[in-house]
């Protein structure tokens, strides 16, 4: 396994925030690269990174030898607000009054960190749910798919350029939040991948996950002798329409799969699977999606009942179905061509591609040096063709 870092990743395309380098992990095959080894980019859910054992030293391992690919994953933007990392905790205003009011006037004047030691000998074993502290993660927060799917296009690229791989066999693979990365990366390489299977992908962002400090989600976690209650900070907005970081019609747009127009026609085959009773993304959200992209490329849908829960490949019938990865590769990418027609990418045919997401176009520039360019200009001009 070897690490890398990309020290100038795409801009932050949104809302400007300073990026830090991304680091990604490549895999290759056992039996080094030979000529028929081509790329397979796995696209991590939430709560997983390179660092993870399973990643690094299971799973990318396998699909570098199962399919001959040098295999790639990369902590993308904001990885880190769900796992923690990296992250300080801080005081919301009035909350050091409250504190003491409830447990004592002597936690006014102590440190920050002396407060988290007095409070459990003072008797309190969990913060209360009404006092959290706030996860400062700045400069990243959770772009929920966009700012993601643009790093693993650069990852992507790095490879490319790195490594003498085949352009005709670039597969991407993800479940859940990746997934739904996979998905949002359709609508900006129509013409690079050869096949991406995903599994229990979003369809649509949570705007209410995006502006997690004024929804005051909750996220528990133990940690100095105290069960402390947290909420991530964010610079997304709900309230302030007149604000940058407002979360409107076109934020909302882009991370949207089920908008058809989004799509242009592409080579890829996608094999994209989906529980039945999936409460937090529901059937009927994903077979929107469906019905967007199946005429834009070749799809295989597949909705997991109660019949095809094995204990093996799925395991239940919810979101994830704890899906066996090794095993989901096997059966999505099973029956697909071993390569694509041709082994022009989007970089290779200098492709421009402008998604249209509200009063916006959001815009991908390839080259054939493998460089791109990613911005945001408004939308009711004359447009670049996807080409």
């Amino acid at each position: 396994m070897e690490f890398h870092r990309i020290e100038a990743p795409p801009p932050d395309v949104e809302l400007g925030f300073p990026r830090q380098p991304l680091k990604y992990v490549t895999v290759r095959p056992s039996a080094g690269i030979g000529p028929e080894t081509g790329v397979m980019l796995f696209i991590c859910p939430w709560g997983m990174a390179i660092e993870d054992a399973y990643v690094g030293e299971k799973l990318l391992p396998y699909l570098a030898d199962a399919y001959d690919c040098v295999a790639v994953a990369a902590n993308y933007f904001g990885i880190g607000v769900k796992r923690r990392v990296g992250q300080r905790l801080g005081e919301f205003q009035g909350w050091r009054a409250e504190l003491a009011r409830r447990f004592g006037a002597g936690l006014l004047n102590l440190p920050f960190e002396a407060v988290l030691a007095e409070l459990p000998r003072l008797g309190v074993t969990e913060l209360p749910a009404d006092l959290p502290l706030i996860l400062q993660t700045y400069p990243e927060y959770q772009s929920f798919g966009l700012q993601p799917a643009l790093d693993h296009i650069a990852v992507l690229a790095e490879v490319l350029r790195d490594h003498p791989v085949r352009r005709d066999r670039i597969y991407g693979f993800g479940s859940s939040y990746g997934g739904y990365i996979a998905c949002l990366m359709l609508k900006f390489l129509p013409n690079t991948f050869h096949a991406v299977v995903e599994n229990s992908g979003f369809t649509e962002a949570l705007p209410l996950e995006m502006a997690s400090t004024e929804s005051a989600a909750r996220y528990w976690f133990e940690g100095r002798g105290i069960r402390l209650c947290c909420v991530p900070a964010s610079p997304w907005t709900l309230r302030d329409p007149a604000s940058k970081y407002f979360i409107g019609d076109a934020v909302r747009a882009i991370r949207d799969c089920t908008i058809p127009a989004q799509y242009a026609a592409s080579r890829t085959q996608l094999v994209s699977y989906h529980a039945e009773q999936d409460s937090l993304i529901p059937i009927a959200a994903k077979r929107r999606f469906w019905a967007a992209i199946g005429e834009r490329l070749e799809l295989r849908s597949v909705t997991v009942d109660d019949g095809m829960v094995d204990g093996r490949l799925f395991k239940i019938n919810a979101h994830g179905m704890d899906a066996s990865l090794q095993l989901l590769a096997d059966a999505g990418f099973k029956g697909l061509p071993a390569r694509a027609a041709d082994a022009e990418t989007d970089f290779s045919r200098g492709t421009i591609v402008e998604v249209p997401a509200g009063d916006r176009l959001y815009r991908a520039v390839y080259r054939p040096d493998l460089t791109a360019d990613f911005s945001i200009v408004p939308a009711g001009r004359d447009t670049m063709s996807a080409g």
